[in-house]
């Protein structure tokens, strides 16, 4: 897998990220599809069973965790059970499925109160945390309209002066900044300003590498069918002054 010279070699007065991270990107497991488990679900024990395992310090899940945002609380409380199996923090991002605003898989379920681990960025227009135990930055911004005038990656904040920073996403990547009326876009010139360390993506099926620099970008695809139809997520190593290395992994169900 290609691997990308980390920006936290930043000069200046920014502090440097003092330990390893191992990141987890997963996106679009699309629970709740049918009354009875799925694929998706499977696909998802198989994401929880391989975080326990790995030592995977976070679980980023970029977009599209339910299959509508009107799923029955059964799936939300069986959702939480599997997140709670976790040791490690959690940062969800809403998607276009499970779009968020009132009518909302996360607020119809308060996960944030349900699983003491997991963090959702919901506030309207982005919302970061940091993970102190980590020294890690978290950005997103929740789908609240998907419409072509909604723009995921445009104008992300500076980047932080401490620790590793990672821009969530959930949207189309479009070849060129021209006019266009697809939903939740980012354009080249949204991508090619930021200077976090990684840029996880969600919303399109199929895992992909969408740039290396100035920052990596990358979509994990959707959990169940993720590169060639098997299920699979991309890890993230972020190593102290070496880089940041994504690489494809299959998850076995």
């Amino acid at each position: 897998m290609a691997i990308t010279e980390s920006t936290s070699k930043v000069q200046g007065d920014r502090k440097l990220p003092a330990r390893e991270v191992r990141l987890l990107h997963a996106s679009d497991t699309h629970l709740g599809l049918a009354a009875t488990p799925t694929a998706n679900e499977r696909a998802f024990v198989a994401l929880i069973d391989y975080a326990t395992s790995n030592d995977v310090h976070v679980l980023v899940l970029a977009g599209d965790v339910f299959d509508s945002s009107r799923v029955g609380l059964k799936i939300l409380e069986w959702t939480a059970a599997e997140l709670n199996r976790l040791d490690c923090p959690v940062v969800i991002l809403p998607g276009n499925h499970d779009i968020h605003g009132d009518v909302s898989a996360f607020a119809t379920f308060d996960f944030e109160l349900h699983c003491p681990n997991v963090h959702v960025l919901d506030e309207p227009g982005g919302e970061s945390v940091h993970l102190p135990s980590l020294d890690v930055t978290f950005f997103g911004r929740a789908v609240y309209d998907h419409q072509s005038s909604f723009r995921p990656l445009a104008d992300i904040p500076p980047r932080p002066d401490t620790g590793w920073c990672v821009v969530i996403g959930h949207g189309l990547v479009l070849g060129d900044d021209g006019p266009t009326d697809r939903g939740s876009p980012i354009f080249p010139s949204d991508l090619n300003v930021i200077d976090w360390d990684y840029v996880a993506l969600g919303h399109v099926s199929t895992y992909e590498q969408i740039q290396l620099e100035p920052a990596p970008v990358f979509y994990s695809g959707n959990l169940a069918s993720s590169r060639d139809g098997i299920p699979g997520a991309v890890l993230v190593e972020m190593v102290p002054l070496r880089g940041v290395y994504p690489t494809w992994i299959p998850l076995g169900t």
